[in-house]
This record gives C-alpha cells, structure tokens and sequence, in this order.
C-alpha cells in the first residue's frame, strides 16, 4: 500500500484503511482472541478432484 500517494481522494481512503485497521484489531483483542490467528471459511473434501488416478 502507497501511504503518501500524490492524489487527496487516495489519501484519505489510506486513513480510513488504517483507521478501521485499528478499529477492528482493538476489538478483536477486546474479545479476548488472537489477532494473528487465521481460519478457514469451511472445508470440503468431497468437492475436492484431482486428475491424478488414485493407484
């Protein structure tokens, strides 16, 4: 991310970004969790294929 973009409209959605990047890392560690933590939407094996035959 550029944070000292030339164009006004650009800088103050850098702000923003970084502003609500804030926000929602206070909450995240306000609701006891790990910040750093990463997950999976859902995993679905059976729609999984592959093109290799299974031998």
């Amino acid at each position: 991310m550029k944070h000292n973009a030339e164009d006004p409209l650009n800088n103050l959605l850098n702000l923003g970004h970084e502003v609500l990047k804030g926000e929602v890392y206070r909450g995240v560690v306000y609701a006891h969790l790990d910040p750093y933590l990463g997950y999976l939407h859902s995993i679905q094996f059976a729609k999984m294929r592959t093109k290799m035959p299974d031998y």
